[in-house]
């Protein structure tokens, strides 16, 4: 799953939570680099790897917490754009079917904007614009 978060305060990124049909342990990567994804799925270098851990998969109809230890927190100014890239390192799939266009926003709020995003196969190879976000992102509004 590959996204982009627009912030509407400053927040600090604290944790996600990813949904998928699987239900055995996965390792997971997570990606992230400053401005939007696009034109940057299949350039890893444009990116930097913030965590790689195992986690036990709920499968359908649990979303999957990712350790609140995974990754060293991300702080977003008000007004930054930032992309975010959660994979499986297996080939297995992470995805929800879309029809909407990836740049489309499918949440927000008074504090945060997420849109669809695309899905990718492992480490940055096949980009499928039909799949899109589908997970929760955990995070605190800075300087309140």
């Amino acid at each position: 799953q590959c996204s982009t978060f627009f912030s509407k305060k400053d927040l600090k990124i604290l944790n996600f939570s990813i949904n998928t049909l699987l239900s055995d342990i996965q390792v997971v990567q997570i990606y992230h680099k400053p401005n939007i994804y696009q034109g940057y799925e299949r350039r890893p270098g444009a990116w930097s790897l913030i965590a790689e851990f195992e986690v036990q998969c709920l499968g359908s109809g649990a979303p999957t917490v990712l350790p609140l230890d995974a990754f060293e927190k991300i702080s977003i100014l008000e007004g930054e754009v930032n992309a975010f890239y959660i994979t499986f390192v297996s080939e297995k799939a992470m995805y929800t079917s879309a029809n909407h266009p990836a740049d489309d926003d499918i949440d927000s709020n008074e504090d945060i904007v997420i849109q669809q995003g695309v899905g990718k196969s492992y480490r940055f190879k096949a980009t499928f614009q039909d799949r899109r976000w589908n997970g929760a992102v955990q995070y605190e509004v800075l300087n309140q």
